[in-house]
């Protein structure tokens, strides 16, 4: 072997690490650090106003991703926070964006808990300019609210209030809620909305109408009424409609009084929540816990009132995992807050506000649910600064790489110091690209002409703005989005492409450069639009760009398809419960034929007190296509017992699901019976039908006949008729001048040698690590087939003869030699995260150190073991952002792999090596030259096979 003062100087950074990685704990270990920790984070900060900034804050943390939306705001005269209703009443739900639009507002999220009854109404108090719109319905809750001055205060409201008529007086039990209690009465003002509920909620309500204090109409068990404008309804029921009935009468006085503690004088508005969560910097005792993980929004404010925090934490998917209310609380403390309140979540989280330059709110968060949820309230920042002079410029565009020979639409917008938007003419624009031969740019309109790097400026006088810009190589293949589709028949769907070149970068079309066409007739493009045919089938729509080609599958309609005939019993068996039920499937001919054959499903109830049940079994069960809508299967009842006819299907994550097909089968002949089951998780598998009984006086003997199981389902995706991507021969994969070495390794996937020795794969392994002249070695994946066997053990037993040898072992570590740095990583339980989140840590340390250092990072499984597809894409980003910023190559290797792939990835090498009990198996040798050079060979394993 060559280079002896290398392979000394690596085997000795081996020993130290098995030493350190065999006593060391996880790197986060004990219970002082609260979970979830945090493994990298981003932070993003946009101005909206002069005095508020909104923060995207995106955390991958020890149990998944989260992102928090922040606006911070500081309090002042030209900054006020408003709470913020539908136009059409308190009573009325609108979305938060459409509420804040119509006040004027920058910025805003969603506010109280609210009930879902109808009308809806909002659990705590609602105050405007210092007017009660509305009591609390629970004084436990805690309430946001501004004092005269601006002063922020998160207390509770108590109240009381009491209705005199002659002398006489009733206690209020709210004011504009949608529940009148039984023995207090309820207030509703013209700030409710239209109309009251009237006797839709509560039979025998009394409505005593009121305008200028005088009765107007007494109305008993009627529907809802209008308020009048300058008036009031009070509604009762039981004792409080008894009050009504016994003391009102037309043109009689109606007196209200109504006090608050803190008193409505000093309050200019308020909002209700649920618990405090930072009281004085700490954390309280909650007075209302919502447990579980889900999205969030709290308010806050910091120990001199100065400044306001408003977030919103996204939930319920794979990109934000969500919070519990304790570490809501912890994040508000750590922003600033001396004082927090836990606002309405889940699907009501929502935070809006007004970009830079921007005339229209934007929804910031993504909200969980298909759209934007309509609520009954939010919380506004409004400014009053007033629009001045053009001060700053931002350009938008879709993205900051283009595809070479592609357009790219740029926009500007303007802004004066307060952030306010400023009207520019685009006219008075003028642009500049550097390097000049990057590209063109003509009204806004960037046309690249080069590949590589460089800046677009945007100018109005002395003002300017600048956007990098990135032009891509040659384009490879194209990516259409998104990549399958179901649709129903004449319905439309938009598409977008993006390039992708050799090194693995991508970039968007814009709609003037996208090529689209249809394939096997499934409808018409317009643009990047397809309708629909009418038709049902299986097609694609393919797209096309200076050579390259790419497409997305599309499926329209659904079909009928029969997945079991029964013509023959295979794959099933019969089962009666309980056991001395009798009865027996067999494939026969019935007495009214429908088909050739049918199934035979036959029972014996017993006279019994309990549940009875003969199934037909499917030992291996019957998998269902994807996307399937509903289950159909014809019976010949012959009026059938008048029993349950049922089916038992299992879902993707292994839960049971119990169909109905029929309540009754009570039928003379052959009908056709069909079960939804669009609700359920694919895949899905068909395990029984059965018929049961749980009617005593129903139990007999019979059968009945079962033919044709049918599925309703979209057409099965056609992938032949995708292009395929084309294969780039990889410059790096290439012999060298071995006299030009200055290092080099070979990387061997999956051994898998079994405790009592696999002889061959032992000896082809001892051959690899003693024949080549190498200075080290790399076992990747599995090096033993014993899960009780770990690879360290391998290392200290089997392998113990070989020098520098390294393994992917049970835990990730690092080692470093000639300006080149390895990184080994364990993915096996299904990511970096999921198998010890303490890699990421050591990871990012040593991409610290590397700094000019050539980085490989070696995976014991391939890149599609990781089930978290943002993980993954971190840790491609990182490598790429390395790869950018310092002058040094980054490569990926993996074992696992059914066959040898080599590609990029934004920059990334991604070598995928098939092991050792693979059709193909091979290995890697690489050779690092002098001149920094990395070069690599595929070599087989067939030859040493003959060993």
């Amino acid at each position: 072997m060559s280079n002896n003062t290398k392979l000394k100087k690596i085997s000795a950074v081996l020993l130290i690490v098995v030493m350190l990685l065999g006593s060391s704990t996880p790197l986060y270990a004990g219970d002082k650090i609260p979970e979830p920790f945090i493994l990298y984070e981003t932070v993003d900060v946009q101005p909206i106003s002069k005095g508020v900034e909104y923060t995207k804050i995106t955390r991958f943390t020890s149990k998944g991703w989260l992102n928090f939306h922040v606006l911070k705001a500081e309090l002042n005269d030209n900054i006020m926070i408003d709470t913020l209703t539908g136009k059409k009443g308190i009573s009325a739900t609108e979305t938060l964006k459409d509420m804040a639009e119509e006040t004027g507002s920058i910025a805003a999220v969603n506010g109280d808990f609210f009930s879902l009854s109808a009308p809806p109404f909002t659990i705590g108090p609602i105050i405007k300019n210092s007017k009660l719109l509305s009591t609390p319905l629970d004084n436990n809750m805690g309430v946001l609210y501004f004092t005269k001055k601006g002063t922020p205060r998160i207390h509770t409201l108590i109240w009381n209030g009491m209705v005199e008529i002659k002398g006489k007086q009733f206690p209020l039990g709210a004011v504009n809620k949608g529940y009148v209690l039984p023995d207090k009465l309820t207030l509703y003002t013209p700030e409710w909305g239209l109309s009251t509920p009237g006797n839709s909620m509560y039979k025998g309500v009394v409505e005593i109408v009121v305008a200028g204090n005088r009765v107007m109409e007494i109305r008993k068990n009627m529907p809802g009424t209008k308020i009048p404008e300058k008036g009031f309804v009070l509604a009762g029921r039981e004792k409080g409609a008894d009050f009504l009935v016994e003391n009102c009468k037309e043109g009689y006085t109606i007196n209200l009084n109504i006090e608050t503690f803190p008193e409505l004088k000093n309050i200019m508005t308020a909002i209700g929540g649920g618990a405090v969560l930072v009281k004085k910097g700490e954390i309280p005792h909650f007075s209302h816990n919502i447990t579980g993980y889900h999205p969030r929004t709290a308010v806050g404010f910091s120990k001199d009132g100065r400044q306001m925090f408003m977030v919103v934490a996204d939930g319920r998917s794979k990109k934000s995992v969500g919070m519990t209310q304790e570490e809501l609380a912890r994040f508000m403390i750590e922003l600033g807050s001396y004082y927090a309140l836990n606002l309405d979540g889940g699907g009501s989280s929502t935070m809006v506000a007004r970009p830079p330059g921007q005339e229209n709110l934007t929804i910031l968060n993504t909200v969980s649910g298909s759209r934007p949820r309509k609520i009954l309230n939010g919380l506004g920042i409004i400014t009053s600064y007033k629009k001045g002079r053009l001060y700053g410029l931002k350009i938008l565009s879709k993205s900051q790489n283009v595809a070479l020979d592609s357009i790219r639409k740029l926009e500007v917008v303007g802004y004066d110091q307060f952030y306010n938007p400023v009207k520019i003419d685009t006219k008075d624009v003028k642009w500049k690209v550097s390097p000049r031969d990057l590209g063109l740019i003509e009204k806004g309109v960037f046309k690249a002409l080069k590949p590589g790097k460089g800046i677009i400026e945007a100018r109005i006088g002395r003002i300017k703005t600048q956007v990098p810009i990135k032009v891509l190589s040659d384009p490879h293949y194209l990516v259409v989005l998104p990549e399958r589709v179901t649709i129903k028949p004449g319905e439309k769907v938009e598409f977008q492409v993006q390039v992708v070149d050799a090194d693995g970068f991508s970039a968007p079309l814009e709609l003037e450069d996208i090529n689209l066409h249809v394939a096997d007739d499934i409808g018409n493009v317009s643009g990047n639009v397809l309708t629909a045919g009418f038709q049902a089938k299986s097609g694609a729509v393919i797209a096309s760009f200076n050579g390259a080609r790419g497409g997305a599958l599309v499926r329209v309609g659904i079909t009928q398809r029969t997945i079991f005939d029964f013509e023959e019993a295979t794959n099933t068996a019969f089962l009666g419960y309980p056991p001395q039920v009798e009865g027996g499937f067999e494939i026969a001919l019935p007495e009214l034929p429908f088909d050739n054959n049918a199934g035979k499903l036959s029972y014996g109830f017993l006279d019994i007190k309990q549940a009875q049940a003969a199934y037909l079994v499917f030992p291996q069960g019957i998998k269902l296509p994807e996307a399937v809508e509903k289950l159909g299967l014809w019976v010949w009842g012959n009026r059938g017992g008048g029993h349950s006819l049922k089916a038992l299907v299992v879902d993707g994550n292994g839960e049971n699901h119990y169909i109905h097909f029929s309540k009754e089968v009570n039928w003379c002949g052959w009908q056709e019976v069909k079960a939804d089951i669009s609700a359920f998780k694919t895949p899905l598998t068909l395990k029984r039908i059965y018929l049961v009984e749980t009617n005593q006086t129903k139990q007999q003997t019979g059968y009945v006949y079962l033919d044709n199981l049918t599925v309703y389902a979209p057409p099965d995706y056609d992938k032949t008729i995708l292009p395929q991507r084309p294969k780039i021969k990889d410059p790096n994969q290439r012999p060298v001048d071995e006299g030009d070495k200055k290092l080099s390794f070979v990387v061997l996937a999956d051994p898998l040698i079994t405790r009592n020795y696999n002889l061959k794969s032992y000896n082809v392994l001892r051959h690899i690590l003693t024949a080549t002249d190498t200075d080290f070695s790399i076992l990747a994946g599995r090096v033993t087939g014993n899960s009780d066997f770990t690879s360290w053990d391998a290392v200290s037993t089997w392998l113990s003869p070989f020098d520098n040898l390294y393994v992917t072992g049970e835990r990730g570590y690092a080692a470093a030699c000639d300006n080149n740095r390895f990184v080994f990583l364990n993915i096996e339980k299904g990511g970096v995260r999921k198998t010890d989140p303490s890699q990421w840590k050591l990871l990012l340390r040593e991409l610290e150190k590397a700094r000019n250092d050539n980085v490989f990072v070696v995976l014991n499984r391939p890149l599609n073991f990781f089930q978290d597809e943002l993980e993954k894409e971190l840790l491609i980003n990182l490598l790429s952002q390395h790869l950018e910023n310092q002058n040094s190559q980054v490569w990926i290797v993996c074992a696992g792999s059914s066959d040898f792939e080599s590609y990029r990835l934004k920059g990334v090498h991604i070598l995928q090596l098939p092991g050792f009990k693979t059709t193909k198996p091979h290995f890697l040798r690489f050779v690092i030259t002098k001149d920094g050079e990395i070069t690599y060979q595929l070599q087989s394993l067939e030859l040493e096979n003959k060993i």
